[in-house]
């Protein structure tokens, strides 16, 4: 079922109180349903840009199209407890309602990052359970861990993918690194009202990213070898203004396999590949 916005919005407050999850007046969540929904639950209708709200609501936009992809997926899943503690940490948040102006620690929305990618996950069939390093899945009938990473400086990038090598390679066995990279790649979120084609659009970011993963590609080599790690996955979420006037979320994913990778799990990083990306909605793929 295709949702509204307000309807999405207020299908995923419903079923934080369906898990008997508190969200507070003041947090994150309850100011971006604020954004899109009347007291009563009605939708606000159409924001306009010149609203004080508008950005708040096409963040909007990214949260809870998110949110309504995970609580879809998990729908009623008896792993009530795993679930819970992860979403505690995305509705009781200290976070910014805007990304861009949380300089620090973002405890939420890293915490809604691995929830997106576990939904992910789920959707393929992968059995994923919320475990350390962040989410492991099963595949081909072994665990197959997820170091998941959220980077808001595209110089964190190395670092934070080493930081996630370290804990795949403690784990043992082959997995990958999966990094959100929203606001490094566009720090200060701004808006993308150009109405073009989507294929002009994919290519343009693919074009964008590809010279970011040039720029890094040695560095990440270098940090992922001998750790056990398959590929590193660069996951953005961009809103933009289709060619209908429409507002609407893009998921793009970009894909660097390791150099040093022995053929023998080739066909083990394909698999996961192939069923990981099918999974995701408004899905951009930027590599094979």
């Amino acid at each position: 079922m295709q949702r509204s916005l307000s309807e999405a919005a207020t299908y995923v407050l419903g079923q934080f109180g369906r898990l008997g999850i508190e969200v507070p007046e003041r947090s994150r969540i309850k100011t971006i349903y604020r954004s899109v929904c009347n007291d009563d639950g009605s939708s606000r209708g159409l924001i306009q840009e010149n609203d004080p709200d508008f950005d708040i609501t096409r963040e909007a936009l990214r949260d809870f199209k998110q949110l309504e992809f995970f609580f879809d997926q998990i729908g009623d899943d008896a792993r009530k407890d795993e679930y819970v503690s992860v979403l505690k940490k995305i509705a009781k948040d200290s976070d910014s309602v805007l990304p861009q102006d949380d300089e620090q620690d973002s405890p939420s929305r890293d915490a809604q990052a691995e929830a997106f990618v576990f939904a992910g996950c789920l959707k393929a069939g992968l059995n994923p359970s919320f475990k350390e390093p962040d989410v492991v899945c099963s595949l081909d009938g072994q665990e197959f861990p997820i170091a998941v990473k959220r980077i808001k400086n595209l110089k964190q990038l190395v670092k934070r993918i080493s930081i996630g090598a370290s804990q795949i390679a403690q784990i043992g066995g082959h997995g990958i690194v999966a990094v959100d990279v929203v606001i490094a790649m566009n720090p200060k979120n701004y808006r993308m009202i150009a109405k073009v084609p989507d294929i002009f659009f994919g290519l343009t970011w693919m074009c964008h990213l590809r010279n970011v993963v040039n720029k890094y590609h040695a560095k990440i080599q270098r940090v992922i070898q001998k750790k056990g790690v398959l590929a590193v996955i660069l996951h953005d979420h961009w809103l933009r203004m289709d060619s209908h006037s429409h507002w609407r979320l893009e998921t793009m994913t970009y894909r660097i396999p390791s150099t040093a990778i022995d053929r023998s799990v080739e066909n083990r990083l394909e698999a996961f590949t192939q069923k990981y990306r099918r999974a995701f909605p408004n899905l951009t793929i930027l590599t094979k």
